[in-house]
């Protein structure tokens, strides 16, 4: 999500809600709190980021399981294939 660029490292809560189409309460419900880090772009910028995760297992988590970011890393390294017409 994007934020405002004077954000700083501060510990904020971040709020996860999900909501099925056609109902008006939630699905998750869900909060983290999260302390962000700096993340240099090399040339003297950068901006504040932090990662969180959810899983059924432990909901909304400010950290991510390395299990997670494996087959996130996973995804985003497989080829590239056309969709089916």
């Amino acid at each position: 999500m994007p934020l405002p660029d004077d954000i700083g490292p501060d510990l904020g809560t971040v709020r996860f809600r999900v909501t099925r189409e056609g109902s008006t309460e939630p699905f998750i419900d869900a909060s983290a709190r999260k302390k962000l880090g700096h993340q240099s772009d090399g040339c003297g910028g950068g901006g504040y980021s932090g990662a969180l995760a959810f899983t059924k297992e432990s909901g909304l988590t400010p950290t991510v399981p390395k299990t997670v970011s494996d087959a996130w890393f996973k995804q985003v390294r497989a080829p590239v294939t056309s969709p089916r017409t």
